[in-house]
């Protein structure tokens, strides 16, 4: 069955406060706005044909014939659109709040395809600045395709005359439409590396350039004398990157590998050779080196044990059995039965012997290739403990110990931990003394965006303001971490860097010092009103931080918070206080609600007492569907009551309001009762949902039919829950005595224990646990659980221990319901 047509954003175009923002749409109400204020005709119709083109382009990324046609008749007053659309100027970098982090390429996607479709010169100079703007080029294979389509034949020394100002990824763009129009020669690429040695140019020169084609050109390049060392290793690890059997190339490799007085591009090519061929030579080369220098890349599991190997009492075995002893699992990720992810051990279970046993590894073997982990997992035991300072000051050194194959995770769990779990108090007390200097405007802003978020508006505008006077304009990421942090050496997730690089962090925090002096102003005023003029001003403060949704938003993630979330470990972590907390104060609709409710509708007017409870109910249906982190703070059974409960109040008190017919539809929306598009339609014959009403009943009658008796339930809601070790001595005394009480034999059930309910699903003799899942029914009296037992995917498993917060359920009879034992 199909619900889409009960989403909020369907139907409620008339909504007090606006649903959402999407940056596709958005531009097409922009370009009808234009179309508004054009003095002539003609001028009109460009934009509504870019609209058109907008929309054949979100179906299928092509612009149909008859849509070509109304751009080619009007060509002339569609460029300056065009010119406009490619430069981006219009539109920010994306957002760590963006509903769609991928909106900023697809806009600029659309633009080159209107530069493609029209294939006018004058849009040339348009697509060339790419190849010299800081920013990275959104789509550098299709803007080479564009120029190649564009560019007149027999003007190609333009594109050469560009060189010297292009950059590394302009660099590549150049040499792609090049090579279409067959005007690269090996004497050209030789003249160019000359010419461009010791530019970034050259970067982009080599990342052009195919390992097996160009194999010969490479090398001579690399034999060139003069070439810095950054451009050896991009060749190395280019042609080390293609496993090419080829005797003689590989040859050539062990001589770079045998002469090289640089480690890094002697690891990277045996590697290579070691984990293709288990070339000894290659080996030996490989493990003195990493005993001398330490491991300046991800040293491969198949390697690695290649190495054990052949030096199994050495210093590397060594250090691989007191990691697995501090652990109390396998060292090779496949080795440990059940696959588990590496949130897992003895260490976390007690974090104090933790920290003792990975202090104790770390001054053992400083060097060894698991070093950035054991400092990483050292860092987590000092967080589960609270120690904020030690864990933060481990959690840097990760980023720059081992094989450095950790620190995404380290770099990602570092901000967490400031942004997550340290509040304005945590902040304040925090001690700076060991960690790095470069740490401690990360702080200060930290603690600026936790005023904001306790409310605190006047001071955290103070706070931003000397933030700024101190640092505007300055770069404060580029000694944060080391560049090698992923452990490749260099930075080359691509040409240019990552996103992050060119993320707007200066205008973003004047914005958000701009918003939280609005907030101020609007909460003083509301503090110093009284009766209905206060109603009406609290209202205001709601609605502007309802729109606002970046006020709490700490810009040092640079747009990648909500990505982090996801690939980063805090999946694996389940639910955890902290995350309960931080989504209270970090998501706006959470701060507006709460603003919401502290007014009193009885004291207020009329059309502010109405538009307030729509905006309750409104922002409740909001939170439902804003992401699944969302689970932390609050249970969709939850959101949606008090949803129904503002709707509903709004209909008993106001049943005039122009606002009536919307919350009907939102109360029909989590209840999925027919009976309110009907009394919409009987109330409200002439409203401006009464259509939209009329539709959904249509809609309903048919999918009745075809349901089966089938009942939708959109309030069902999946718990958050963490997942424990029933082993760990984290556990409450009494949790553990009733876990053991149950030890070997098939039991499920569940325990209070201070603000948790305790979940536990123990498997009998033979048996093994397999799977559960948890949630609650839309009026939140069943908690049901399933588990498997018959086949295992968390192979040896007997018990298996999560918790969930009691807050989710325990104003509501709890029914406890078990299936799969």
């Amino acid at each position: 069955m199909k619900h889409q047509y009960r989403k909020l954003a369907v139907w409620l175009a008339a909504a007090v406060i606006p649903l959402g923002i999407c940056a596709d749409s958005g531009l097409i109400r922009e370009n009808a706005a234009k179309a508004q204020s054009v003095s002539s005709q003609d001028e009109a119709e460009a934009v509504s044909a870019i609209s058109r083109a907008r929309l054949d382009y979100q179906g299928e990324q092509m612009i149909s014939q008859a849509t070509l046609a109304l751009l080619k008749k009007q060509q002339d007053r569609v460029l300056p659109l065009a010119r406009e659309g490619l430069s981006l100027a219009a539109v920010s970098m994306p957002d760590g709040n963006s509903p769609d982090y991928w909106n900023y390429w697809n806009e600029w996607g659309f633009w080159l395809k209107i530069a493609q479709v029209l294939r006018d010169d004058r849009l040339l100079d348009d697509l060339l600045a790419w190849t010299k703007d800081p920013r990275p080029i959104p789509l550098p294979f299709g803007l080479a395709i564009a120029i190649d389509e564009i560019l007149p034949a027999g003007q190609e020394q333009k594109l050469i005359a560009l060189m010297d100002q292009a950059d590394a990824e302009g660099m590549a763009v150049i040499l792609d439409v090049l090579e279409r129009r067959g005007k690269v020669t090996a004497d050209q690429l030789a003249d160019w590396t000359q010419r461009l040695r010791g530019r970034p140019q050259l970067a982009g020169l080599i990342d052009h350039l195919d390992a097996e084609k160009d194999w010969s050109t490479l090398t001579g390049m690399y034999e060139h004398a003069g070439l810095p060392v950054e451009m050896q290793r991009r060749i190395v690890r280019k042609l080390s990157g293609y496993p090419n059997s080829d005797k003689k190339q590989r040859e050539w490799l062990r001589h770079v590998a045998e002469k090289t007085r640089d480690h890094v591009s002697e690891q990277q090519i045996d590697m290579l050779l070691v984990r293709v061929s288990g070339d000894r030579e290659a080996a030996k080369r490989l493990y003195e080196s990493g005993m001398a220098h330490g491991f300046a890349l991800p040293v491969h599991g198949t390697v690695e044990k290649f190495l054990l190997k052949l030096y199994p009492d050495g210093h590397l075995a060594k250090g691989i059995k007191q990691y697995e002893a501090v652990r109390g699992r396998a060292y090779f990720f496949e080795d440990n039965e059940d696959r588990w992810y590496n949130s897992e051990g003895k260490d976390f279970d007690n974090p104090k012997q933790g920290v003792e046993g990975w202090l104790a590894f770390l001054k053992a073997y400083p060097l060894h290739p698991a070093a950035d982990d054991a400092a990483y997992r050292l860092a987590r035991c000092y967080q589960l403990l609270g120690q904020y300072d030690q864990a933060l000051y481990w959690f840097d050194q990760a980023t720059r110990m081992g094989d450095h194959d950790i620190g995404y995770d380290a770099e990602g769990l570092f901000l967490y931990v400031l942004d997550v779990e340290l509040t304005s108090k945590g902040l304040a007390g925090l001690d700076t003394g060991s960690l790095p200097a470069w740490a401690k405007p990360w702080i200060e802003y930290t603690y600026a965006v936790e005023l904001l978020r306790d409310g605190e508006y006047a001071r955290g505008a103070d706070a931003l303001e000397r933030l700024i006077g101190d640092y505007d304009g300055k770069d404060l990421f580029s000694d944060a971490f080391p560049e090698d942090a992923n452990g490749w050496g260099d930075s080359h997730t691509s040409i240019k860097g990552d996103v992050q690089s060119y993320y707007p962090f200066w205008p973003a925090l004047k914005q958000q010092l701009a918003q939280a002096k609005q907030l101020s102003r609007l909460q003083r005023e509301a503090a110093q009103a009284s009766g209905p003029d206060k109603a009406a001003k609290q209202y205001a403060l709601a609605a502007a931080i309802y729109h606002q949704p970046l006020t709490y938003y700490n810009h040092l993630w640079r747009g990648e918070r909500q990505s982090f979330f996801w690939f980063g470990q805090i999946k694996y972590m389940g639910y955890n206080p902290s995350l309960g907390a931080y989504i209270a104060r970090f998501n706006h609709l959470v701060q507006a609600l709460k603003v919401f409710e502290q007014i009193d509708t009885a004291a207020a007017a009329p059309e502010v007492a109405a538009k307030t409870l729509f905006s309750r109910a409104l922002g409740y249906s909001k939170l439902i569907d804003y992401g699944d982190e969302v689970a932390f703070y609050e249970t969709r059974t939850h959101l949606g009551e008090q949803a129904i409960e503002a709707a509903k109040k709004l209909l008993e008190e106001y049943p005039q309001s122009s606002l009536a017919d919307d919350a009907m539809l939102i109360i029909y929306t989590y209840t999925d009762e027919p009976s309110w598009l009907e009394e919409l339609l009987k109330r409200y014959p002439e409203s401006d949902q009464a259509a939209k009403a009329k539709e959904l009943l249509a809609q309903r009658k048919q999918q009745d039919a075809e349901s089966n008796g089938y009942r939708y339930d959109p309030l069902r809601s999946y718990l958050s829950s963490q997942p424990l070790n029933p082993d760990s001595d984290q556990l409450p005394a009494a949790v553990k005595a009733w876990i053991r009480q149950h030890d070997g034999q098939e039991y499920h059930g569940t325990m209070e224990e201070g603000d948790w309910l305790y979940v536990l699903v123990a498997a009998g003799d033979g048996q093994k646990v397999t799977a559960h899942s948890v949630y609650t029914d839309a009026d939140g009296t069943h908690l049901d659980y399933t588990i498997q037992s018959a086949s295992s995917q968390i192979a040896g498993k007997r018990q298996r221990l999560i918790r969930i917060p009691l807050r989710f359920i325990q104003a509501n009879h709890l029914e406890f319901v078990c299936n799969g034992a």
